[in-house]
């Protein structure tokens, strides 16, 4: 994927940390209001740089794409 592949392994792990809390939390999450405040409090931290749903959206659409 393009997107990797001028990318730090450092960013390379950030991005599988991102993933897994995606789809660890945010996913499980039941309401889109609570998913809502979730990836605000995720995004306010700036845990990751970038939007915390710009990753997990880069690799559905690159899923979707290679079907």
């Amino acid at each position: 994927m393009s997107y990797y592949r001028n990318r730090t392994k450092y960013d390379i792990i950030l991005c599988g940390i991102n993933l897994a809390i995606y789809m660890c939390y945010y996913l499980r999450l039941q309401d889109k209001e609570t998913r809502e405040q979730f990836e605000e409090l995720i995004n306010k931290r700036k845990f990751f740089s970038g939007d915390f749903i710009e990753i997990p959206n880069l690799e559905l659409n690159y899923l979707i794409n290679n079907l």
